[in-house]
């Protein structure tokens, strides 16, 4: 009822849970893009901080425990195995290295199952690790192998005041949220998110979080364990291309290019650019929200509307792109309008510099993030002494 009245505004990518949900309850899928649900989650272990998390070997500060297992290997494989045959996209909750292990095998089986009933490798099926913060170094070269998505939460560094009391110091920077180590062992994707509606949603700050190995309230000094931070461009392209990636949405998400959903936000500052402490101390940043090219919200008393706005148009599907430029197509009034932001100089802020397709956008990443490392540095030295 939310889609069909006209007044839901966020795209929805939701997953059936596993544990209460059967295949039969379907799929959705609304004509506006605005809510798919063709998936499905299952939760294998639990968290770190309460020793839930299934472990290899026992929790350093409680040894005699390793975590809790919620399913068996062959249960699993059982259960996600009646998913995928009826076309169903997997996720898989496993925080533990025991965990992470269990998921492996169990997709790694089920894209053995290719030639019988299922039809699809564990890469075509996209087959999703989520969290996958703690892992064995064996168990990375397999997700990559079979092509297994790791999506991670930024703002989980915040475990970080406990995480070497429950793993040990060594096995804590050996395997523990191992975000640079998946690209670098020859991960293509590395969609980054919130863990919503358990975290709150901070885009910004979880960006801090990614590139600088920090929580919220900048610690540890010089990040913990930095050597698995994220770029700017890696985080940028984690909460946009990769994400879309994840859901089997690249072709019309994570762009803004002709032929994808207008989808963005106008922001008061460069986020490629910018000071890491802007990202961390964000409020006020966002500008303006567009969703298919409708305006849902704007930060009026700052950006001040003038004459027609985007939100006067049925938002549909978006066939001009460009952060200057969105153009709606108006089904109901049967004549294009287009809403131009360029006047605004920060409209194109995100955007600058950044290819249309994935080889540009990563070309585009290589020589910013050089020019970035030359004349911000000076920059963030002064800002770090103030």
């Amino acid at each position: 009822h939310a889609v069909g009245g006209g007044w839901f505004s966020i795209r929805n990518h939701a997953m059936r849970l596993g544990a209460e949900e059967k295949p039969s309850d379907g799929m959705i899928e609304t004509e506006d893009g605005l809510l798919h649900v063709k998936a499905v989650k299952f939760f294998l272990d639990g968290a770190l901080g309460s020793r839930g998390a299934a472990l290899l070997e026992p929790y350093s500060d409680a040894l005699n425990t390793s975590g809790i297992l919620l399913y068996s290997g062959e249960e699993l494989f059982n259960l996600t195995r009646e998913w995928t045959v009826a076309g169903f996209q997997v996720g898989i909750h496993a925080i533990g290295d025991a965990a992470a292990k269990v998921v492996l095998d169990v997709y790694e089986k089920l894209g053995n199952e290719s030639g019988r009933g299922i039809g699809k490798t564990s890469a075509e099926m996209r087959m999703r690790l989520e969290h996958a913060q703690i892992m064995e170094e064996t168990d990375v070269h397999r997700l990559i192998r079979l092509g297994v998505i790791p999506t991670i939460q930024p703002q989980f560094i915040g475990d970080w005041t406990f995480a070497e009391d429950r793993l040990g110091k060594e096995r804590a920077k050996g395997r523990g949220y191992l975000w640079q180590t998946f690209l670098d062992k020859g991960a293509l994707h590395l969609p980054l998110g919130s863990d919503f509606p358990i975290e709150k949603v901070r885009p910004l700050q979880s960006m801090y979080n990614a590139v600088t190995r920090k929580d919220s309230k900048g610690l540890p000094e010089g990040g913990w364990n930095p050597e698995e931070r994220l770029s700017r461009f890696q985080a940028f392209k984690g909460f946009t291309q990769d994400a879309a990636f994840a859901h089997f949405a690249e072709e019309t998400e994570g762009l803004i290019q002709p032929g994808y959903w207008a989808d963005f936000v106008v922001l008061d500052r460069d986020v490629l650019r910018c000071r890491d402490e802007q990202l961390l101390y964000s409020e006020g940043a966002v500008l303006g929200t567009f969703v298919g090219g409708r305006e849902v919200w704007r930060a009026s008393s700052v950006w001040p509307e003038v004459g027609r706005t985007a939100r006067d148009t049925h938002h549909d599907f978006a066939i001009g792109s460009s952060a200057g430029e969105v153009e709606t197509d108006n089904r109901e009034q049967g004549e294009d309008r287009e809403v131009s932001l360029s006047e605004d100089q920060n409209a194109n802020a995100v955007w600058e510099n950044v290819g249309g397709e994935a080889d540009e956008f990563e070309q585009g990443c290589r020589r910013e993030g050089k020019l970035r490392e030359e004349e911000c540095q000076e920059e963030e030295e002064t800002f770090s002494k103030r």
